[in-house]
């Protein structure tokens, strides 16, 4: 699946994924373009989803070398790759910070709102980037983003964090409302108390949780 959506076809695209295709695995570019904001199946690209996948490539990466088994070297370029497009096109396109929801094939914003969702998984790849490689630039993107977090999607009067915050970064629900979607904000929490390998789950229940600072 990461060979053919994003080592095959985003890497060919800018590293904006097409998240829709028919059943030959052609891309669908114009899926839902009539409805740019959907919730699950949004018209263009969704960079958090791109920089998500980076952070999946990054736990394939781990998995194989746990098994003694080499990783192709596309793994960790690709992920870096996806990491840079989504800064590249949604990180304060339009001058705010923040990363847009959606752009177009091009790069250009489409749905502008800043959802809670890829900012958080943007901090778990930035995290789990700077584990593997030692590059600071992406413990740099980390605490550029935990301050963009604190600064406007904490909610300091009801608890959590808001959903979904306008181009000027005052509270909306154009695409999401109320506060769900908590397993996200999970990840940003855990991935930085984790091995990269095993997997989430597997690595708390085995008691790896801060394995690392015992």
């Amino acid at each position: 699946m990461a060979s053919v959506i994003i080592h095959d076809v985003a890497r060919n695209n800018h590293y904006r994924v097409n998240e829709h295709f028919d059943t030959q695995w052609n891309p669908l570019p114009d899926y839902n373009k009539d409805n740019p904001a959907h919730r699950f199946r949004a018209f263009g690209g969704t960079p958090g989803h791109w920089i998500e996948w980076g952070r999946l490539m990054l736990h394939i990466h781990a998995a194989l070398e746990a098994r003694c088994e080499q990783p192709p070297a596309w793994l960790l370029e690709d992920a870096k790759g996806l990491f840079n497009a989504t800064v590249r096109d949604a990180w304060a396109p339009d001058g705010a910070d923040g990363i847009v929801y959606t752009v177009d094939w091009e790069g250009k914003p489409v749905v502008r709102e800043r959802v809670r969702w890829p900012i958080v998984e943007a901090m778990g790849t930035a995290y789990a980037l700077y584990t593997v490689t030692g590059d600071r630039q992406y413990e740099t993107w980390y605490q550029t983003w935990w301050e963009y977090c604190i600064k406007y999607l904490m909610d300091y009067e009801n608890g959590s964090w808001w959903q979904e915050l306008d181009a000027d970064n005052k509270v909306t629900t154009k695409v999401w409302d109320g506060k769900q979607d908590i397993y996200h904000l999970l990840h940003c929490l855990v991935i930085p108390r984790i091995p990269l390998a095993p997997g989430m789950a597997p690595a708390v229940a085995a008691g790896l949780l801060d394995i690392n600072a015992k």
